[in-house]
Order: C-alpha cells, then sequence, then structure tokens
C-alpha cells in the first residue's frame, strides 16, 4: 500500500518590509488582498495617491483587492515585514497617481517626464516625494526597482512634496507659533516645497497638515 501524506496547502503571498521613515512604496505583479495584510511589528495600512495639490500629495486609506501591478504606500512600523496574501482578483484603484513597477524598469529622458515623476525619499527621517531630476545617473536615466512605484504627479510644482492624508487637508487649522508643541523644522514646509527653519506668517505644511502660522 502506497503512502499518503496529507498537507495543508499554502496560501500565497507578497511581502514587503517598512523603511526608515515609516513608509515604503509597493508594487507585486500578483493581486492582492489588503484587508488581510499583516505586520511583524504594530500596524499596517495601505494607501493610494489621489491628489496633487502645490508642494504636498494627498494619500487616501484602502483595504480593497487590489490588481496586479498596482502601486500602493504602506505605512507601519520601521523595518517591519509587510505580508500581503495573493487573491485571485483584484481591481484597479480609480484615480491612483503611483505607478507600480514590477520588474527593474530604466526611465531615461526620452521616455519620461521628469517633471511630473517623482519617488519616495528618506529627508532627515521624513518621508516625502522628490523629483526624477534629483536622482538622474550621469547619463540621465532613473532606474525603479522592481516591488516599488514612482508618482506622475501632474500638476504639482516644486522639487518636493509633503504627505497629506484626506481626511486632513479638507480644512486649515489657524494656530499660533507658540501653540505648536513638537514642531521640528525638519517638518514644516513652505507652499513650494521648500523646508522653513523659523515660519513666520503666512501658510505652510507642517506634519502633513496644512496651518496658518499667526
Amino acid at each position: 500500500m502506497k503512502k499518503v501524506i496529507y498537507y495543508e496547502p499554502v496560501e500565497p503571498t507578497s511581502s514587503a518590509i517598512i523603511g526608515a521613515t515609516g513608509w515604503t512604496t509597493f508594487a507585486s505583479p500578483y493581486a492582492l488582498d489588503l484587508s488581510s495584510m499583516t505586520a511583524s511589528t504594530g500596524e499596517v495600512k495601505a494607501y493610494y495617491a489621489s491628489a496633487v495639490g502645490g508642494s504636498s500629495v494627498t494619500m487616501t486609506t484602502t483595504d480593497a483587492a487590489i490588481q496586479a501591478g498596482e502601486g500602493i504606500m504602506l505605512k507601519g512600523t520601521p523595518t517591519a515585514t509587510i505580508t500581503i496574501p495573493v487573491a485571485a482578483s483584484g481591481e484597479a484603484i480609480t484615480g491612483n497617481m503611483l505607478v507600480g513597477v514590477t520588474s527593474n524598469t530604466t526611465l531615461t529622458k526620452e521616455t519620461a517626464n521628469y517633471a511630473n515623476f517623482y519617488v519616495l525619499s528618506n529627508n532627515d527621517g521624513t518621508a516625502e516625494f522628490q523629483n526624477l531630476k534629483n536622482w538622474l545617473d550621469a547619463d540621465h536615466s532613473v532606474t525603479i526597482n522592481a516591488g516599488k512605484a514612482y508618482l506622475d504627479a501632474t500638476g504639482a510644482t516644486g522639487a518636493r512634496l509633503s504627505i497629506a492624508f484626506d481626511d486632513e487637508t479638507t480644512g486649515v487649522q489657524e494656530l499660533k507659533n507658540s501653540k505648536i508643541d513638537g514642531l521640528q523644522t525638519g517638518d514644516c514646509y513652505n507652499l513650494r516645497g521648500q523646508r522653513v527653519s523659523q515660519p513666520t506668517k503666512g501658510l505652510y505644511i507642517v506634519n502633513g497638515k496644512k496651518v496658518i502660522m499667526k
């Protein structure tokens, strides 16, 4: 009699690692079930880029089943490993401005509009998007690694874009400088995407929120 071995089938997954800023971009060659994500440490949320205005990009959370190759952002504990179950099928995210890359892709000045393309970057511990022109190789090309995504931000201004959230940009906070607790100079930008060490009167982006300094 032949010996029969029974085993539990293993569900396929994709995985990503959160960067030092608490963010990473991600794209998978498989459809993914974002509602069942798990993190090795802490919690994780998935976002897509829903809008760009001036010097900031707005992120909207999603827990949908997404199609293969969809570009997303993951927010979680730095260095945490994120496991995402593969789905049988998924849908495109309507209005998503993140472009997923599932194999190493080189963009050249002949094939890419650098003025519109941005990549996620670490600016002294703060996550932001920087224009691809800041990352050109000697031959004026940029390679986007497999499993990552870049931002197609037509209409953006400035070399840097701060990250905002869809539930935080509907209004503008009016706060006096002395009442902003924990303000760090590296987190404050003017509307042109420039870091401001000592903000005066005016409208700024502070920790992803629009703030009026009085």
